[in-house]
C-alpha cells in the first residue's frame, strides 16, 4: 500500500492526466529503495537537489553544492558509498584549522539517479533488469 494525497488519489486511473498503476507501482520501488538504503539527511538532499534541477533545468555541466556541517560525512555516507555525492575541498569559514562546513556535490552518476527519481524511473538497478524481464515476458 502506500498513501496518496487527495489530488494524486482522484488522477489515479488509465485516462489522459492520470497516474497509472505501472508509474505507482515504479514510485512505491522507489520509495521503498530510498527508505531502505538512505537516511534523512540523504533523502532530504535527494529531494532538494531534485527541485532544484527542475527549477534551473540543471545540467551535470553547471554543479551545485551543498554546503553541511562538519561531521555529516556519516549521515550522507551511503550517497558518498554509492558514488552519488562528493565531497570536494573548500576553504571555507575555521575556527583556528578546523573546518566549520564542509561542500559536497552530486556526481554525474549522482545527477541521473536524482533525475531517475523525480520522473518516477526505476533507480534501482535491480528493477531495470526486473523490468526487461517482465517486458521480455510479455512480448513471448
Amino acid at each position: 500500500m502506500i498513501a496518496l494525497c487527495p489530488t494524486c488519489h482522484r488522477r489515479k486511473g488509465n485516462g489522459a492526466n492520470q497516474i497509472d498503476r505501472k508509474s505507482l507501482r515504479q514510485y512505491k520501488a522507489n520509495l521503498a529503495v530510498l527508505n531502505s538504503r538512505y537516511g534523512d539527511i540523504e533523502r532530504r538532499l535527494i529531494e532538494l537537489y531534485a527541485g532544484l534541477l527542475q527549477q534551473q533545468n540543471h545540467t551535470a555541466s553547471e554543479p551545485l553544492y551543498f554546503r553541511l556541517g562538519v561531521g555529516t560525512a556519516l549521515q550522507v555516507m551511503y550517497l558518498v558509498q554509492d558514488g552519488y555525492l562528493v565531497r570536494v575541498p573548500w576553504d571555507g569559514v575555521k575556527i583556528g584549522d578546523v573546518p566549520l562546513l564542509e561542500m559536497y556535490q552530486f556526481t554525474e552518476a549522482g545527477t541521473e539517479f536524482v533525475k531517475r527519481w523525480a520522473a518516477a524511473q526505476p533507480i534501482d538497478p535491480g528493477d531495470e533488469a526486473a523490468e526487461g524481464t517482465m517486458a521480455a515476458d510479455t512480448n513471448s
